[in-house]
């Protein structure tokens, strides 16, 4: 007499021959991939800066009904999900250090470490400079051998930052329209300066407009892809007849490019940022858009406190970390104005960092911005900061002797208040409005 069969083979051989649902030729044992949730995009635009999980359940098969195998297998499972790699914080073994001159290069060169890049900033004759650390010689005391030899320089790690957008799917997008922006922008022309990738120039967008491009990403660096700061630039200044009006279509722009490639990812380090805000400053913009985030960096934060002191206005996304994250950098430094993002239901983008340092809100979920030939339907708070800068841009434009901090606690007074009474750490001081912020280009004439 056979011994009867274990109940679970017996389980295993009725699975192997049941009708289970077809779904896109995907077999039964399949899970829902991760997504972000929103809009079907990822960082980047889908340039693998890490997926998040779905809103749905995992270990269900796409066409609803439990996967069996996820739940008799799930260390195989998991051996089989392909490990992300760490995202990258810093440039590793290389130092930024400001403040310093020729002779204390050579000094620092002499005591074993590498110049890679070096730039002169400010006025005063001050450098900044790329260094290699000494071989077998940790940060800690790399930084402690050069403020041996400079006791006054500003020494940090050469910290990175991104872009802080999503792609988006096509599809109704919000747009400038429900903030009361006109469509057809507003009429100033002011001197935007935007530290970004760089710029498709052919783009259809930008004929006919005065935009100036420049570059601090050095020799031996390949330059990031163009599109995020083609969409910002377009965002500013598309011509008012193409297919991606800008905000401010009359608006003179000066885009840096500071982007490269680290490998596979689309980086600016704090000494291209750095060299980026000096250029800026010395054309004497009335404003600089910063549609990027990443950590702390005090050569960094010395340039943005030396932009602000000569009057500039810094805008700056709250970055897509998401609501557990630390606040994000340059938008986390003082007198920088953060900008966050919602949807056109006046939501908060669900990746938007979240901080006491916010100061506005700004349509930034499922917007049209230039792409390509064409356009694209985007997602960030890259694509919110530029809302502030123009709504900025156009007020210094028609009152440039009006003191900075009074423009933005009237523009404050005037948003629409979407979370807590007062300013709160999701919204700021609520959703810009454009109410009263310009009239048509029909019916006024430009300041400038």
């Amino acid at each position: 007499m056979k011994k009867p069969l274990p109940a679970l083979v017996l389980i295993a051989m009725a699975l192997a021959f049941w009708p289970f649902p077809q779904t896109s030729g995907i077999g039964p044992v399949a899970a829902l991939a991760d997504d972000d949730g929103d809009d079907g995009g990822d960082d980047g635009g889908g340039r693998g800066r890490g997926s998040r999980g779905g809103d749905g359940p995992r270990g269900f098969s796409p066409g609803g009904g439990t996967g069996f195998f996820d739940f008799l297998r799930p260390r195989e499972r998991a051996q089989r999900r392909p490990e992300r790699a760490a995202p990258i914080r810093f440039l590793p073994e290389e130092i930024v250090v400001a403040g310093i001159d020729e002779r204390t290069l050579d000094l620092l060169a002499a005591d074993g470490f590498t110049i890679v890049e070096r730039a002169a900033v400010g006025r005063a004759g001050r450098m900044v400079a790329r260094l290699r650390e000494p071989r077998n010689t940790a940060y800690a005391a790399a930084r402690t051998r050069i403020l041996a030899i400079a006791p006054d320089a500003i020494v940090d790690l050469n910290h990175v930052y991104r872009t802080s957008e999503f792609g988006c799917p096509k599809g109704a997008c919000s747009g400038p329209t429900f903030i009361a922006w006109p469509s057809h922008g507003c009429r100033a022309r002011p001197l935007i300066g935007m530290i970004d990738t760089g710029v498709d120039l052919a783009h259809p967008a930008f004929a006919g407009r005065a935009i100036e491009e420049m570059s601090v990403i050095g020799a031996g660096r390949k330059p990031a892809n163009n599109a995020h700061g083609t969409a910002i630039a377009a965002l500013l200044a598309g011509a008012p007849e193409s297919r991606t009006p800008g905000l401010v279509p009359d608006a003179r722009v000066i885009a840096v490019a500071a982007f490269h490639l680290e490998g596979r990812a689309e980086i600016a380090d704090a000494f291209s940022l750095t060299r980026g805000i000096d250029l800026l400053v010395e054309r004497r913009v009335d404003i600089v858009n910063l549609s990027l985030a990443g950590d702390d960096n005090a050569v960094v934060g010395a340039a943005v406190s030396a932009a602000i002191d000569t009057g500039i206005a810094v805008v700056a996304s709250a970055g897509n970390r998401g609501a557990g994250a630390a606040p994000a950098y340059p938008a986390a430094y003082p007198d920088v104005i953060a900008v966050t993002a919602i949807d056109v239901k006046r939501r908060l983008y669900r990746q938007a960092g979240r901080g006491e340092h916010l100061d506005f809100a700004a349509p930034g979920v499922k917007l049209w911005t230039a792409a390509g030939t064409g356009g694209r339907f985007r997602s960030g708070t890259s694509y919110a900061a530029p809302f502030v800068t123009a709504a900025l841009a156009v007020k210094l434009a028609h009152a440039p002797d009006r003191p900075l901090g009074e423009i933005v606690y009237e523009m404050a007074s005037q948003a629409d208040d979407l979370g807590e009474a007062g300013r709160d750490p999701l919204y700021g001081w609520g959703l810009i409005q454009a109410t009263e912020l310009c009239t048509p280009v029909a019916d006024a004439a430009s300041p400038g």
